[in-house]
């Protein structure tokens, strides 16, 4: 930057007076955060992409920001004009446009991975049975505001099989509704366990 009390912002171009701050730093020639902003996003996508992945052998690990409520790798994408997730940008950089309806899926199950070696496309079927085949599915105990265990719901199937106690009374004793009662004894819940 120059040494003079007037720089030009590298976005708008023009004048200003740097703050103190921006004269101590040597750098963030911007009038505004706006201009500051319009030059980060007007970078191409791509340069916005690689400084954020930290290349290791295996995965490619995503170091940039991310969503907040899903924890998923996220970067804002000029041609949707939206913040999308990286693996999609991955996917669109190494192979073209992903078509309407599908999802990039991991091989690796790293949601952190941007390596397109990693990456495979399906539909949201494919995304949820490939989460069921690598034992990722919340179910059962591992959901995350359930009373019941396992062995709960044997013992609940047992007493009632063997008679003498009715579903209401079997709910009282374990904190439950009658109606999930009624969905463990049938197996319309718990299914997997026997």
């Amino acid at each position: 930057m120059p040494e003079s009390n007037e720089w030009c912002c590298l976005s708008c171009g023009k004048p200003f007076q740097p703050s103190r701050h921006q004269r101590r730093r040597r750098k963030d020639g911007f009038c505004s955060r706006r201009c500051s902003n319009v030059a980060h996003f007007l970078r191409p996508l791509a340069d916005r992409f690689w400084e954020k992945v930290s290349k290791q052998e295996g995965c490619w690990l995503w170091v940039g920001s991310r969503c907040p409520h899903r924890r998923r790798p996220t970067i804002w994408h000029p041609g949707l004009k939206k913040v999308t997730f990286a693996s999609r940008v991955s996917w669109e950089l190494h192979f073209g446009p992903i078509p309407a309806g599908m999802h990039v899926l991991h091989h690796c199950d790293n949601g952190w991975c941007v390596n397109p070696a990693h990456l495979f496309l399906g539909t949201h079927q494919d995304n949820m049975a490939d989460r069921r085949a690598k034992g990722r599915e919340a179910r059962g105990s591992t959901l995350p505001r359930t009373r019941l265990t396992v062995q709960i719901v044997r013992e609940i199937r047992t007493r009632h099989a063997a008679g003498g106690i009715t579903q209401r009374a079997l709910a009282d004793e374990f904190g439950i509704t009658e109606n999930h009662v009624s969905h463990i004894v049938t197996h319309r819940r718990w299914k997997y366990v026997l």
